[in-house]
């Protein structure tokens, strides 16, 4: 394999298509709220999810007590406008298979919730993320993924009593959120990640099985689709859609025995319908998929937040790579198309405690660009 796979701590300079966003202003060295999940609508439009759990935990407060955070910019990442939406922790964003709606999951804590909520509010918008309106409460329940068709169709998985919160049940709507009924879809070893245009609900395998499943979501029927994986690989994160061919990956990666350190793991991308296989970096933590360009951030297994940047223009035959201006990043990292990258530092980068540090390709005058952006409360 060759020397630009691998994340070895002789790094070059930082290139100069890195920018730091400040979204928090922190009152000690400690990082009191923190940002938990970055969704990129695309390469202007950027969610951010944040919690002010540890502040609240600080000031005498718990759980219950932690706002849902959440941050959008228009720009890229160069500014962004804050909205508090009620109490909570903000988990995850969808968008419909339409594209007109996005979902977004709230957890929520009551007076006695340490471990888990309670409860989940499902919230939508329908004008990208400016405004969000409460849609449905998931009361008594554990709610791991919601995907819509359309305005009226949805499907999620819900965990709850008396299974245990073990085995997830699949809810389904037809009234847009306002009401969900328990379907009898079989969910034991399954989960959902996204629904096609075209009406297929896929979702993977739990426990490491070379094969995906899909639901026609208008007779409900369920089959398992085989996949060609090499021997030692498996199936390492969710399904993508390339917005450009709309074909699907997954992520595949070798499991090192009894976790050794010094075993550097590989990866692989798979496309489900054709079969193609793709060598990514070692250590390829998240990548993105755009027609031929393919983006990965990567990093050091003996510390998995120490990271560069690789990507190509060619799917996949040669790499090139970049190191960001932060060298230890945080999990759950945003990529979108061609080479834009929004994740947050976990070290001050430009006088800024803790930033957002953003990529944008090179080819968009980065000598024009600030170094520094800030945000818009």
């Amino acid at each position: 394999m060759s020397d630009v796979f691998s994340c070895k701590y002789g790094f070059t300079e930082p290139s100069d298509n890195w920018f730091t966003t400040q979204i928090f202003q922190y009152e000690s060295s400690v990082i009191d709220q923190d940002i938990i999940n970055i969704y990129p609508v695309d390469e202007r439009i950027v969610f951010l999810l944040g919690t002010d759990d540890d502040k609240v935990r600080q000031q005498g407060g718990t759980r219950k007590d932690q706002s849902a955070l959440f941050f959008r910019s228009v720009d890229g990442g160069r500014t962004f406008e804050k909205q508090v939406l009620d109490k909570g922790v903000l988990e995850s964003v969808s968008r419909s298979a339409d594209g007109k709606s996005f979902y977004m999951v709230c957890a929520r804590f009551g007076e006695d919730d340490e471990r888990k909520p309670s409860n989940f509010q499902l919230l939508k918008s329908t004008d990208t993320g400016k405004t969000w309106t409460d849609l449905y409460l998931f009361e008594d329940k554990l709610l791991d993924k919601v995907q819509f068709f359309n305005d009226s169709t949805g499907f999620a998985s819900v965990r709850q009593e008396p299974i245990g919160y073990h085995l997830p049940v699949l809810y389904k709507t037809s009234d847009g959120g306002k009401t969900w009924t328990p379907t009898k879809v079989d969910m034991d070893n399954k989960s959902i990640d996204l629904i096609t245009p075209e009406g297929k609900l896929l979702g993977r395998y739990v426990e490491d099985e070379p094969a995906i499943w899909e639901m026609d979501i208008n007779d409900m029927a369920v089959k398992r689709i085989p996949l060609s994986i090499p021997d030692g690989f498996h199936i390492a994160d969710f399904i993508q859609t390339d917005p450009i061919t709309k074909f699907h990956y997954v992520q595949l990666m070798t499991r090192a025995p009894n976790y050794d350190m010094d075993i550097e793991e590989e990866y692989l991308l798979l496309c489900i319908e054709t079969g193609e296989i793709i060598q990514l970096p070692d250590n390829a933590f998240h990548y993105n998929i755009y027609g031929d360009y393919i983006g990965v951030l990567g990093g050091l297994k003996a510390n998995y937040n120490i990271a560069q940047y690789y990507y190509s223009e060619d799917k996949g035959k040669t790499w090139k790579a970049e190191t960001p201006k932060c060298f230890i990043l945080f999990a759950h990292p945003g990529l979108y198309g061609k080479g834009y990258v929004w994740v947050m530092c976990s070290m001050p980068v430009d006088d800024i405690p803790y930033p957002l540090l953003v990529r944008i390709p090179p080819t968009e005058e980065v000598q024009k660009k600030p170094s520094k952006w800030s945000i818009l409360d």
